[in-house]
């Protein structure tokens, strides 16, 4: 794929050949695209329109699983570098495509407000407990 066009040359060779079926397969393999955003955008290429970026044409609520389970652990950026990885996309555009989705689903954050808060606190006592180990250990050792 080629910096000004959203679409490779096998794919536009495919296009230009009849073929928009191995056109839109294509366009499937390379991007990680569903089916009915490769089609939009072969569609668009044969009517000459503006074609959206594969990064945009894909939705955020299609994120790869490594991505959500990520998130879900409050390791935001590998779930940037798997969406990355996966639609082979660039830093940027990933970021957006991750914040959409977070956006879409507050729930992970109040999940990892929470995780955050009770780790803090399991941290608190083990403080805690080895101040009075050693508080006992000073204590009754002397």
């Amino acid at each position: 794929m080629s910096n000004n066009s959203p679409i490779s040359a096998a794919v536009a060779a495919a296009i230009q050949s009849g073929n928009p079926i191995e056109a839109i397969k294509r366009v499937r393999e390379e991007t990680g695209l569903g089916l009915q955003e490769a089609r939009a955008l072969v569609d668009a290429h044969v009517a000459g329109r503006a074609m959206p970026s594969p990064s945009a044409a894909a939705p955020a609520s299609d994120l790869p699983l490594q991505a959500i389970l990520a998130l879900r652990q409050g390791r935001r950026i590998d779930a940037i570098r798997a969406v990355r990885e996966q639609r082979r996309i660039g830093l940027k555009d990933a970021k957006q495509i991750v914040d959409a989705y977070v956006d879409e689903h507050p729930e992970l954050l109040a999940g990892l407000g929470a995780m955050r808060g009770t780790l803090w606190r399991k941290f608190l006592f083990a403080i805690i407990a080895t101040a009075l180990a050693i508080a006992c250990y000073w204590r009754f050792a002397t």
